[in-house]
């Protein structure tokens, strides 16, 4: 029965998809709100707590008002459980509250990825876009389709635009990936356009399968750029839309694992206009293998094109793509993200070789495994935006880039985001957007297990949201500072713009001063075990800075 209603969705009537809801929410075993019980803004707040897990990662995007939505999709076999889920918050990532879900536990179909983009400008216009795969379930005959969603800003069902059943096995979908250009527009769009990229098996081949609407959603049109003999040879894929002035018709760029033997191979990179006509660019270009010793051995591709209709790069007729994920060139224990992008001299969308590519590794030689990037991007000031877990000191990192600086590998680094310093040996998987309403501020979302098997919480962190532009610009120019996380428990790192000499001391509000000492680098981490709880002034002093916030230790 439910097969049936999942083929017949576009007729539903809202007030019927709602009660449907309502009826799968039931099955679920856990709360379906979540209210942090210290929701400190720059601390890590947990958006929820999934029981009997075996696998679960987020998604996290952030509407044109600044309200934050996050998706997370959840494994729990021993309960015949499995679906998808967004919450949303509207006070900055205080609190967030379930809007949507659909579950999978009576259903003939296994969710097998799942992906968002959320377009809009406030309550009444904003629309969240789910694409899913889903392949075969328990019940015969089966079926794999892929579907894109749409809920309104409530997460009220409103329609499913694209909705392609590839029928019977042996059809089998293997990953997802949505882009939108809604924050800035290509030309010819009415209003704005989303992309869906696939990948899947079929009769002993591999294909990468892309649907486009040009028309803000209302419509889809679909497409089929590549396709490799073999089964299992295409797994995880990324897309991304975006524009330049010059270059105002909007482009895509999709990244996918390609030639794969086990869970590694290579990254396949194809890019063209957003309707794929026009460009000659027909064949994906294996971009890891600008390094010959990662050939074979890459996975997790990220890609972010360069979305600002109302600006240029500084190179004329340059339109600045990357593309990130891990290199296991250097070993199991020592895994890098190697990075791409096109070299100025790259004639736009013709058909490149991986001579026309630039490649730099982002942790290489450090003895390390930096893992699992997420991209975005920042059109108020043209930054691609980086995300990866790293088991040095057991961080989730977050970096930035100017358009303007990847040939160049001029890459700022702000350091961890994340609270806790324990091990992850779980899939992480970070996630990072930018607010438009905080500025240069950005979200993160990620999985972190809780210390009991089986048990993740889904934490979020806007580590820089809270700082404003002009304060921003002074801690990069090192004339001021970040404290992070504020409040604090057992530890706060100080950062500081640029690298020095700086004092540092702490003073209780009775003017006692409880520690005194020199930082070198540009990020520190002071201990404050021996701390009581209460409210501290900090000062750095040194180079062009000479300032003093409060800190609070809980």
């Amino acid at each position: 029965m439910f097969n049936q209603i999942l083929k017949t969705m576009k007729n539903f009537t809202r007030l019927s998809m709602l009660i449907m809801v309502n009826m799968l929410m039931l099955l679920v075993k856990v709360n379906a709100q979540y209210k942090p019980s210290s929701p400190a803004f720059g601390s890590d707040v947990p958006v929820f707590e999934y029981i009997d897990c075996t696998n679960t990662f987020s998604h996290v995007y952030v509407a044109n008002n600044g309200w934050i939505y996050v998706l997370a999709r959840v494994d729990a076999p021993s309960s015949n459980y499995q679906a998808w889920r967004v919450w949303y918050s509207t006070d900055d990532g205080l609190s967030f509250f379930q809007v949507c879900e659909w579950a999978y536990n009576t259903d003939n179909y296994v969710l097998q990825d799942c992906d968002f983009v959320v377009t809009g400008e406030n309550a009444s216009d904003i629309r969240i876009w789910i694409a899913e795969v889903t392949n075969s379930g328990n019940v015969t005959p089966h079926n794999a389709y892929v579907r894109v969603n749409e809920f309104d800003a409530a997460g009220n069902f409103v329609a499913a635009p694209y909705l392609l059943d590839y029928g019977a096995a042996p059809n089998n979908l293997v990953s997802v990936s949505i882009a939108t250009d809604y924050r800035s527009p290509g030309g010819g769009m009415a209003p704005f356009s989303i992309g869906v990229a696939f990948t899947g098996n079929y009769s002993g081949n591999s294909w990468y399968s892309y649907a486009y609407s040009l028309d803000g959603g209302a419509t889809f049109t679909a497409i089929s750029p590549f396709s490799q003999t073999g089964t299992g040879q295409l797994g995880r894929i990324s897309v991304s839309l975006g524009a330049t002035y010059t270059n105002a018709w909007g482009r895509m760029a999709a990244a996918f694992e390609m030639n794969k033997v086990g869970d590694l191979g290579d990254i396949g990179v194809m890019s063209n206009y957003t309707d794929l006509v026009g460009g000659s660019w027909t064949t994906p270009v294996a971009v890891n293998q600008t390094f010959g010793p990662s050939t074979g051995l890459c996975r997790y591709p990220a890609i972010r094109i360069m979305d600002n209709g109302t600006t240029d790069p500084t190179i004329a007729d340059y339109v600045p793509i990357l593309i990130a994920y891990e290199d296991w060139s250097s070993g199991v224990t020592a895994k890098d993200i190697m990075y791409n992008t096109l070299y100025a001299s790259y004639v736009d969308l013709s058909q490149p070789t991986i001579a026309d590519f630039y490649h730099s590794w982002i942790g290489a030689g450090n003895g390390y495994n930096e893992t699992e990037p997420s991209l975005s991007f920042d059109k108020l000031y043209n930054n691609f935006l980086l995300t990866y877990a790293s088991d040095n000191n057991n961080v989730c990192d977050y970096e930035w880039i100017s358009v303007n600086s990847i040939l160049a590998g001029s890459w700022t680094d702000y350091g961890n985001y994340r609270d806790l310093n324990t091990a992850m040996p779980w899939a992480v998987q970070p996630r990072v957007d930018i607010n438009p309403i905080h500025g240069n501020g950005s979200c993160y979302t990620w999985t972190q297990e809780t210390g009991n098997p089986g048990i993740y919480n889904i934490l979020f962190d806007a580590e820089w949201s809270t700082v404003g532009i002009g304060e921003q610009q002074d801690m990069l120019s090192g004339k001021s500072f970040v404290l992070s996380p504020n409040p604090a428990r057992e530890s706060v790192t100080i950062r500081i713009g640029k690298p020095g000499d700086y004092n540092v001391s702490i003073t209780d509000l009775m003017g006692k001063n409880v520690m005194n000492t020199i930082l070198h680098n540009p990020q520190s981490t002071l201990q404050l075990g021996e701390f009581a709880p209460g409210v501290y002034l900090v000062r750095v002093s040194g180079q062009d800075i000479d300032a003093v916030k409060k800190l609070v230790v809980e």
